[in-house]
């Protein structure tokens, strides 16, 4: 097995598509934890390395998208809100009915979400 030394443009980007096989959603703001600047993270997206699913979200082009994929981008668009009503019974599979949006509580305290429209590019 052969050693080969990276440069640190492709550490940065193994470190994301990692970080994405894991978790397959991930915010602008947990990318920049991971030591990425965001012009790099714009770099990676114009690249067609990672997908932009919406304001701030990133995934794989090549990642399958999980059945509850509007739910997952609530949840971490909100990430202190709380899944509830009917779209936490649709994910539980107690009613057959299925929201068109997802519910959310938000307490009173916290920052109101500035939510947009989810598009897929």
């Amino acid at each position: 097995m052969s050693t080969r030394a990276y440069t640190e443009q492709e550490t940065k980007a193994a470190r994301i598509v990692n970080a994405l096989r894991q978790v397959s959603i991930m915010r602008a703001k947990d990318i920049v934890a991971l030591g990425v600047s965001r012009e790099y993270l714009r770099r990676l997206h114009q690249r067609g390395t990672i997908q932009r699913v919406g304001r701030g979200l990133y995934r794989l082009p090549e990642a399958k998208v999980p059945t509850q994929h509007t739910m997952l981008e609530a949840a971490k668009r909100v990430p202190h809100g709380v899944v509830c009503l009917l779209s936490a019974l649709r994910f539980h599979e107690v009613t057959t009915q299925a929201p068109f949006e997802v519910w959310m509580a938000v307490d009173v305290k916290a920052r109101q979400p500035r939510i947009e429209e989810c598009r897929y590019e």
